[in-house]
């Protein structure tokens, strides 16, 4: 399976890892109890762990940013278990800065107008061929290009760590992971 997945931890690290996942999504279920305890208890089994309200108010915002997303479900808000409204409120929030970032979108896309875009070849050491990222300089967000043997190539989200692991002469985890749906793999 090739899902995307962030652990708890990684997000904490740096919640922008989640930007590009969410640009490349087209369905988005958000379960409230991925909250923790303290910002969000309307649930059946609140938890001690988990998201804080504001980092799932920012994980909604990039989603509204997204072009591709199509669907958003909010689940679990249960007012039998909200008496004071906090975990209503904080699902409100997140409603919010997911509807403002929708205002906000824009169509971006280095598959359209790769004028607007900067092109970067990285040449690999190995047998691989060059690896391609765009830049887009005014959003200052990141996609890599995957060479996939029916000649339409894949061109994905990705962050800009991405490009800069790729000039170490590393090959990034997000072309592992769309190379491993091509044939293209086979060969290297």
């Amino acid at each position: 399976m090739t899902y995307d997945y962030v652990q708890l931890g990684q997000l904490r690290d740096d919640l922008t890892v989640v930007e590009p996942i969410l640009r490349n999504t087209t369905f988005l279920s958000f379960d409230i109890s991925a909250i923790k305890n303290s910002d969000a208890s309307g649930y059946f089994r609140p938890s001690p762990n988990g998201l804080y309200g504001e980092e799932a108010c920012q994980i909604l915002r990039y989603a509204g940013l997204s072009n591709k997303l199509m669907v958003l479900g909010l689940f679990e808000v249960n007012p039998v278990f909200d008496p004071s409204g906090l975990t209503s409120g904080l699902a409100a929030q997140m409603i919010w800065y997911f509807a403002e970032a929708l205002a906000h979108r824009r169509k971006e896309s280095p598959s359209g107008d790769k004028a607007a875009f900067t092109k970067y070849f990285v040449e690999m050491e190995s047998e691989l061929p060059p690896i391609t990222f765009y830049y887009h300089p005014s959003t200052k967000r990141w996609w890599i290009e995957i060479a996939r043997e029916q000649g339409d190539n894949w061109i994905i989200p990705c962050r800009e760590t991405d490009y800069l692991i790729a000039a170490k002469q590393e090959i990034p985890d997000i072309w592992w992971k769309y190379a491993r749906k091509t044939d293209k793999l086979s060969k290297y």
